[in-house]
């Protein structure tokens, strides 16, 4: 495993071999975008957080999906947090969000709705905004129920966030984690029964 000083070392490395080639390369290719990205995640691992904003743009404007443009303004929205700044931040995960809106829904982008709405409830729980905390996680929840292929740790995580906003909720959160995990118990022994 890299350290963040070795990412970091290495991310520079690259943007020096891209900038000497740049007018070569098509701004469409993946390259640009991961190597900025990269850049960008070093600078926030030295804190850093102006050059890593700086990179992260660069990765916003080279990408060619919205995927990766949601993906950019959720790491820009964390280091916005990171600084103190929770009005940004929330203005960043909105505009993710509202890319989100304007897309064809898959697997890949309700995951990164909820990694969106999971960023702007624990904004809102950090700033004493507890309504919107609470809406936001249990948005997250029912996004994840509702996905193709829900995965138990996220439904966990979920309720038990859940439950940590609203500790009169406490008992019902994990009754329904109970009864939600029994029947993924149950759908695993009957397919192997059936089989």
């Amino acid at each position: 495993m890299l350290s963040v000083k070795q990412i970091h070392y290495f991310a520079k490395e690259a943007l020096d071999v891209y900038t000497e080639f740049e007018p070569m390369i098509p701004r469409t290719h993946p390259i640009g975008k991961v190597m900025y990205n990269s850049l960008a995640l070093g600078y926030y691992g030295i804190v850093d957080y102006n050059s890593a904003l700086k990179y992260y743009n660069e990765a916003f404007n080279l990408s060619g999906t919205s995927t990766i443009q949601m993906i950019v303004l959720i790491n820009m929205a964390i280091i916005h947090f990171d600084r103190g700044d929770a009005e940004t931040a929330l203005n960043y995960l909105h505009d993710a969000r509202e890319l989100s809106a304007k897309m064809n829904s898959s697997v890949t982008d309700y995951n990164i709705l909820t990694r969106i709405n999971f960023q702007i409830s624990r904004i809102y729980k950090l700033e004493n905004n507890l309504e919107k905390a609470i809406f936001f996680a249990e948005e997250n929840l029912q996004l994840q129920l509702n996905t193709v292929s829900p995965t138990l740790a996220d439904i966990v995580n979920s309720y038990v966030w859940i439950a940590d906003l609203c500790p009169d909720k406490i008992e019902m959160c994990y009754e329904k984690l109970a009864i939600f995990c029994s029947n993924i118990y149950c759908r695993l022994i009957l397919k192997f029964v059936i089989i």
